[in-house]
């Protein structure tokens, strides 16, 4: 079993400060996107160019993702 957990969230207090994550520059489009939406309820994101462009990073993150181990099943029945 492979988990990926935050044990302690880091508090953010000012703008400078870093974000703690492997994969930050997808957060810029998806923060640009969901302004706009709050600005426009009748925006649709599939119209949208930072929508559009933090799935593709989004997705590519996930296509990263690999633990390397295959998933194999042994069932031991005792005769």
């Amino acid at each position: 079993i492979w988990l990926d957990f935050y044990s302690e969230i880091t508090r953010i207090d000012s703008e400078a400060d870093l974000l703690d994550e492997p994969h930050y520059e997808m957060f810029l489009p998806y923060l640009r996107w969901r302004i706009k939406k709050r600005r426009d309820k009748n925006l649709k994101a599939a119209d949208d160019t930072d929508y559009q462009e933090w799935t593709t990073k989004r997705d590519a993150a996930v296509a990263k993702e690999f633990t390397g181990q295959d998933v194999r099943l042994q069932v031991d029945i005792p005769c």
